[in-house]
């Protein structure tokens, strides 16, 4: 979903080996991406449904420079 200062990301649905899994299954997520100074800056939080962490990577990926 886009929101002000970027986009926002959720789990809408999952699946293993093409069977639906049940909600309570799912991950949480919490990623955001955002433009700022010529960066592209992301952070992604993904948890277990108990609360363990499963993946938090934030960082930011800059454009190469166009050739003159």
């Amino acid at each position: 979903a886009e929101v002000e200062d970027g986009l926002r990301m959720s789990v809408i649905g999952m699946r293993a080996c093409g069977v639906p899994l049940p909600r309570w299954l799912w991950p949480t997520l919490n990623a955001t991406e955002r433009a700022e100074r010529q960066r592209f800056l992301f952070d992604i939080d993904i948890r277990l449904g108990w609360g363990d962490a499963l993946i938090h990577y934030r960082g930011w990926v800059t454009p190469p420079v166009a050739a003159a």
